[in-house]
């Protein structure tokens, strides 16, 4: 295969180029170049356009167009490319990685289309082929229609008024952005392909099925598990329940958070048979419970918080009376010899050995008082 490696010079980037065309079987690859387009790029049968760190734009804003021929090539690497149509039946393989396209109509019909890290703005987006692939990237357009044997859409962003999806086998679309009114399903009335959707955004009440079969996308939940003082707390199990049965449980990371990937809804065929799934997310602390419900129109994150357990009632202690009149009526108890401290017993002691000295010191008295008084009268009878 025969390669051809352009680089401009800075006259004929002044100059600009009327048509670029890359003959039939060969390769032409255009590196760290601005080209201006005033009239057309041809790829012909079998023919492979290469550009990398590339522009190419349109002369003095001319009407410009791409075609490409059956089992042609285009390829873009870190490049951007300005141009009114880009259009090819029966192409080999459209790739982008890293770049931009700027058309008012894209028209392909290609066994490989693939977008990676990039950015499509078109008024219209038809691809048609064996494979579609978006990764990262971002449609911007009025209307987008993408038709395959197999389609993946990841972690894409998609902005039009109408956007279709239609894949004969397989139609996977995760963690994306559709901005419009959304129509996905089986590209044949009999082919029953496998759609899945994952954590999805997009207005439900605008969006229709066009499938024999039921589909059932799933969003991620998200259960962020905090204390009080809104701190994560790890380790924490969360309960999920449905129409009150418990389905699924998980402990929470060092992050406070546990995530689950459950079924959103069930849709049938038809515009806006959507019927989504009540949830419950329960948390069982030490003192309380905390639970939420929610529904998973989309990706959802909810945080459960533990709260203050009140103060639990002391059954031992004796309610206090404000006030008591001093009549009210008091039930004492005497107290058992368990309820007698030590320093109660020792007083005890030191009360009646003081006692019992007074009152043998008072009887002494007494008695020789007494004795005194008798001699006394003893003795005047004497005289």
């Amino acid at each position: 295969m025969l390669i051809c490696v352009i680089c401009l010079s800075e006259s004929a980037l002044g100059k600009g180029i009327q048509t670029l065309t890359v003959e039939e079987g060969k390769t032409m690859t255009i590196k760290e170049e601005t080209l201006f387009i005033g009239k057309s790029i041809v790829i012909e049968p079998d023919a492979t356009l290469i550009l990398d760190n590339t522009s190419i734009l349109r002369w003095k804003g001319d009407s410009t167009e791409v075609l490409m021929g059956d089992n042609s090539t285009l390829f873009l690497n870190a490049s951007r490319m300005n141009t009114s149509v880009i259009r090819g039946d029966s192409v080999r393989a459209v790739t982008f990685d890293n770049s931009d396209l700027i058309a008012e109509e894209i028209a392909l019909h290609a066994s490989e289309i693939r977008s990676v890290s990039s950015t499509i703005s078109s008024i219209n987006i038809s691809g048609e082929g064996r494979l579609i692939e978006l990764q990262n990237s971002t449609i911007e357009g009025a209307h987008t229609y993408l038709k395959s044997i197999f389609t993946r859409i990841e972690g894409s962003t998609i902005d039009s008024r109408e956007i279709e999806f239609l894949s004969a086998e397989y139609l996977s679309i995760g963690k994306t952005t559709l901005l419009g009114n959304v129509t996905v399903g089986d590209l044949f009335e009999t082919s029953d392909a496998l759609i899945k959707m994952r954590d999805v955004y997009l207005d439900w009440s605008a969006f229709t099925l066009h499938s024999n079969l039921p589909l059932t996308p799933y969003n991620t939940f998200t259960a962020r598990v905090t204390n009080p003082a809104d701190t994560p707390m790890a380790g924490i199990e969360v309960l999920i329940y449905a129409d009150g049965e418990q389905i699924g449980n998980a402990s929470t990371d060092q992050d406070g958070k546990a995530e689950f990937n459950l079924p959103a809804a069930t849709i049938h065929d038809g515009r806006g048979q959507v019927t989504f799934i009540n949830y419950t997310a329960v948390v069982h602390f030490t003192n309380t419970t905390a639970s939420a419900n929610f529904t998973l129109v989309s990706p959802l994150t909810l945080t459960l918080r533990e709260e203050t357990a009140p103060p639990e009632p002391n059954e031992t202690s004796t309610p206090t009376i404000a006030n008591e009149p001093e009549s009210s009526a008091t039930t004492s108890k005497t107290p058992d010899v368990a309820d007698v401290t030590p320093a109660v017993t020792l007083t005890r002691r030191v009360m009646g050995a003081f006692l019992t000295g007074s009152f043998i010191i008072l009887g002494l008295t007494i008695g020789g008082v007494l004795g005194v008084i008798a001699l006394i009268i003893k003795r005047r009878g004497r005289d």
